[in-house]
């Protein structure tokens, strides 16, 4: 974990150190603190302190944070240059750079770029890459794995460093894949849209049947269930069991989503019942508008 003092963080913002002491002290601006009295900042705490946007005329310099070295990626990031920096993860993935992904995701989420905008055009498209290449055979197991991997440890990192409002939301969430989907990063994804724009959320996790499913909405109440489905073995266990909870969710008017590449296998019975998900900013926006009404 890479961590900041307070001339970087200064040189960041663009401001004087004696700014980042004063933030610090009275609590606007988050830090650890060594035994000597040491401010040592995350990225995150950057990031954190600019989404409550306490100073708007900020002006970024990543470069202080990335590798002084890598002139070309900072001007890439700068430019939110997407088809760059798909093929830069890319080789970061085969070389297990998880510090270096997650400094990249944070450099763009400092630039004012929204997780779901992220996940969307550089965290997805990476994966689907990944997963075309394995299923050509262009592409080892091994190296499937260690990229999955990867990128699956970076977004519970990322998840973990969103900030959360103790503002209480009338909206529960719960999300999960159904029986055979092992695919647990969207899952990590959806909760931190969530998370983001305040709504509660119980992630399940992959790979659960559909009784389960229906025992934990008795406990949770949720408002809102998500389907991800990026693995379907089998069309009509799969559309039998989204059935199946389709009926169970609207006689407790639980809103039932379901987004991710098996959408393409609903019948049209399902489709017609729930709410199709394309990406991550159908996400986003389909809560921002619940969240408004």
């Amino acid at each position: 974990m890479k961590y900041l003092n307070s001339k970087e963080v200064a040189s960041i913002m663009g401001v004087n150190v004696s700014t980042i002491k004063r933030w610090t002290d009275s609590g606007k601006l988050d830090c650890y603190q060594t035994v000597g009295g040491h401010r040592k900042f995350l990225l995150s705490h950057v990031k954190n302190f600019l989404k409550e946007k306490i100073n708007q005329k900020l002006k970024v310099n990543i470069i202080q944070y990335l590798n002084k070295g890598e002139k070309e990626l900072v001007q890439r990031i700068d430019r939110i240059d997407y088809k760059y920096l798909r093929n830069y993860l890319f080789q970061l993935g085969l070389q297990q750079g998880v510090d270096s992904i997650h400094d990249v995701i944070n450099s763009l989420l400092i630039k004012g770029e929204p997780h779901y905008r992220i996940y969307d055009e550089l965290i997805l498209n990476v994966l689907n890459r990944i997963g075309d290449l394995w299923s050509n055979n262009k592409l080892s197991i091994e190296d499937e794995h260690t990229m999955t991997e990867t990128i699956r440890n970076v977004m519970y990192r990322i998840h973990s460093e969103i900030s959360k409002n103790n503002v209480k939301i009338p909206k529960k969430v719960v999300c999960m894949t159904l029986t055979n989907d092992e695919h647990e990063i969207p899952l990590v994804m959806i909760q931190s849209i969530l998370d983001e724009i305040n709504i509660p959320s119980t992630n399940l996790g992959p790979n659960i049947p559909a009784p389960e499913i229906e025992s934990k909405i008795q406990v949770v109440n949720p408002t809102h269930l998500i389907i991800s489905s990026n693995y379907v073995l089998d069309t009509d266990t799969f559309n039998s069991a989204i059935s199946r909870l389709i009926k169970f969710c609207h006689k407790k008017d639980i809103e039932v989503l379901i987004g991710g590449s098996g959408n393409h296998l609903l019948i049209e019975e399902n489709r017609s019942t729930t709410i199709e998900l394309k990406n991550m900013t159908d996400l986003f926006n389909y809560f921002k508008v619940v969240m408004e009404s």
